[in-house]
C-alpha cells in the first residue's frame, strides 16, 4: 500500500509539468485559460470553414443539375430547321411505348445513356424527337460511313500482325489464332452502325462503330422500323434504314 500511495504521489507531482509542455509552458491560470479560449475559436474557424466548403459544393452540384436540365429540357423542346438539311422534330411518344418495345426484346430500353448531369440521365430508347435530313445529308453520312468503314479494315489489318496493338486493343490472347485465320481467309463482315455527331453544317464526326453487334439487329433494323410505321402511318416520311433490306 504505501508503495501504491508514493506512485500515486509522484504521478501527481509530475501532473503540472505535462500540463506546462501542453500550454507552452504557460503556468499562470489567467494566461492557460486565454489559451485555451484561442484553441477553440480555432477550432470553431475550422469547423466553419469546412461547413462553407460543403455548402459550396452542394451549390455547385445543384447548378449543374439546373444547367444540364435546362440544355436538355431545351433541346427537347427544339422543333425546327438546325441547318438546311437538317430538321429536329419534336413528337409525342407512344402510349405505353416502353412495355411495347419491352415486347419486341429490346429488354434494355430503361438503360441510362446520355449523362446530362450526376443526378439526370437519359433512357437507352427514346421516343421524344426525331431527325428529319434531305437526301443530299443521307448522301453525305453513308459515303463517310463507307470511307470510315474501309479505314476501319485497315486497322484491322495493322492490328491482326502485331501482338502489341492486339493486347493494346485487349483480344485475349487464346482468340488471337482465331482471329488472324478469320482475318486471312477473308471471312466477311455481317452488319455495322456507326454513331454521328452530326449537325448538317459540317463533315459527319464518328463518335462509335458498332460492328457485327447482335443488338443492331433488334434496335436499328426491326423495332426502329415498327416505331416509325406506328408514328408515320400516314406514310410521310422515308426512313434511312437499310439493314432489314440487307438481311432479308
Amino acid at each position: 500500500m504505501k508503495l501504491l500511495d508514493q506512485e500515486e504521489e509522484t504521478a501527481g507531482e509530475e501532473e503540472p509539468g505535462l500540463c506546462a509542455a501542453l500550454c507552452g509552458g504557460v503556468q499562470d491560470d489567467g494566461k492557460r485559460e486565454e489559451l485555451k479560449d484561442r484553441v477553440r475559436k480555432n477550432k470553431m474557424k475550422v469547423a466553419g470553414g469546412c461547413c462553407t466548403l460543403l455548402l459550396l459544393i452542394t451549390l455547385i452540384v445543384v447548378l449543374s443539375q439546373l444547367c444540364y436540365s435546362s440544355i436538355r429540357d431545351d433541346l427537347n423542346k427544339k422543333n425546327g430547321i438546325l441547318s438546311p438539311h437538317l430538321r429536329r422534330k419534336v413528337i409525342k411518344p407512344r402510349p405505353n411505348f416502353e412495355e411495347t418495345v419491352f415486347s419486341q426484346n429490346l429488354t434494355y430500353h430503361d438503360e441510362p445513356t446520355i449523362e446530362w448531369s450526376y443526378c439526370e440521365t437519359d433512357a437507352y430508347w427514346n421516343e421524344e424527337g426525331a431527325a428529319i435530313i434531305s437526301s443530299s445529308a443521307e448522301m453525305e453520312i453513308l459515303e463517310a460511313t463507307w470511307q470510315m468503314h474501309s479505314m476501319c479494315l485497315e486497322v484491322v489489318d495493322t492490328v491482326v500482325r502485331d501482338p502489341k496493338l492486339l493486347r493494346l486493343f485487349r483480344v485475349p490472347t487464346d482468340l488471337w489464332p482465331a482471329v488472324r485465320e478469320s482475318w486471312s481467309s477473308g471471312q466477311r463482315d455481317f452488319l455495322g452502325r456507326f454513331d454521328w455527331s452530326y449537325d448538317g453544317k459540317n463533315p459527319p464526326k464518328m463518335l462509335e462503330y458498332n460492328g457485327d453487334t447482335p443488338s443492331l439487329l433488334m434496335e436499328s433494323s426491326r423495332i426502329s422500323l415498327l416505331w416509325k410505321k406506328d408514328y408515320d402511318k400516314r406514310a410521310q416520311y422515308l426512313q434511312s434504314n437499310y439493314l432489314e433490306a440487307a438481311i432479308r
